[in-house]
């Protein structure tokens, strides 16, 4: 990843980085998403533009610094923070599946919902690709909510491996809900 990093910094020397953006935009969203996410697994927490940007300039090495392109934009940014709401829901969904810990779904449930406010207040879901991540956003903290829902309200009434098989089963198929519980 470093050497494409530092590829594509090189070749954006005197160029206009809009103009080429689509060429990578993909992976640079893959990027920030994989490494928000593991900022994430090791703080509970969102990291922020500056770190990201200074973590990309350190892959690209000191040799890039003299291009003074910076490749991560406030669009690829949201695009790739808005992926992570995807990853969160997997986890959150997959902790308590797990019968592991009901806080680690909870704690992700309110950063998915944090990031969901601040795309709306932003007004950056005006944006077509920003629209159609934030529809997946929408979707990942409703499954989220309605598990923490299952484990707040339903959890006193059952043991933690019967929530484990409601979440599970609430995952599988969101359309065939049975009707002794809320998923």
């Amino acid at each position: 990843m470093q050497i494409q990093f530092k590829a594509i910094k090189a070749e954006m020397k005197g160029e206009d980085l809009y103009q080429y953006i689509r060429a990578f935009s993909a992976g640079l969203q893959e990027f920030i998403e994989a490494y928000t996410f593991l900022y994430y697994l090791k703080s509970k927490d969102l990291i922020g533009w500056e770190q990201v940007e200074n973590t990309l300039e350190v892959l690209c090495g000191p040799d890039a610094e003299e291009s003074q392109v910076k490749l991560l934009t406030p669009t690829e940014f949201v695009l790739g923070v808005g992926d992570l709401s995807g990853e969160l829901m997997r986890y959150a969904i997959g902790s308590v599946a797990a019968g592991t810990d009901t806080d680690d779904c909870i704690n992700a449930t309110n950063t998915v919902r944090d990031l969901y406010v601040a795309m709306v207040q932003s007004g950056a879901i005006r944006v077509r690709e920003v629209a159609r991540k934030f529809s997946v956003l929408k979707q990942s903290m409703m499954k989220m909510e309605r598990t923490v829902y299952t484990i707040k309200v339903r959890g006193s009434e059952m043991p933690r491996h019967v929530i484990a098989h409601v979440v599970n089963e609430c995952e599988r198929d969101e359309n065939d809900v049975d009707e002794g519980f809320f998923c």
